[in-house]
């Protein structure tokens, strides 16, 4: 279990670092909570947008409910709107999401989305298998020690 945890933060560490380092100096936000700061209307109107194929209005809700509100289901629905345009990082997050479940479905998007970020950056896929696969061991070692 521990294993899984470890591979977890692992994994989060880099898609956090990976989406610092891509990130341009005057986008970045003053504190790191702040970008969640979100009122009633902002939500509403980022879901509107979102809904519309708003790339980046999907990303920041999937950001927002995955890291503020903690609701994984919301996080999932919106990172599945925010991975339809380029960009790896919706996808490496939507991966991290996944990759604990023994879903087949689940198991064939993660796949997918290794695969798409393949196209764009072949070193992240690479590190992105590499974790799901580190997380499938863990988990089946961890199955058998039970």
């Amino acid at each position: 279990m521990k294993i899984i945890a470890f591979s977890m933060v692992f994994l989060f560490l880099l898609l956090v670092g990976y989406a610092i380092l891509k990130k341009e100096p005057n986008s970045m936000a003053v504190s790191p909570s702040s970008e969640f700061n979100l009122t009633s209307k902002e939500i509403i109107d980022l879901e509107i947008s979102a809904r519309n194929g708003d790339c980046q209005a999907a990303y920041k809700l999937a950001r927002y409910h995955g890291n503020f509100t903690l609701k994984s289901v919301d996080a999932i629905i919106w990172f599945r709107e925010a991975v339809k345009c380029p960009g790896i990082n919706p996808k490496l997050e939507l991966i991290a999401l996944l990759m604990g479940d023994e879903n087949p479905m689940h198991k064939a998007e993660i796949a997918k989305l290794i695969h798409e970020i393949g196209k764009a950056d072949p070193a992240a896929a690479k590190r992105a298998e590499e974790a799901v696969q580190a997380s499938n061991s863990a988990r089946r070692r961890g199955g058998k020690e039970r």
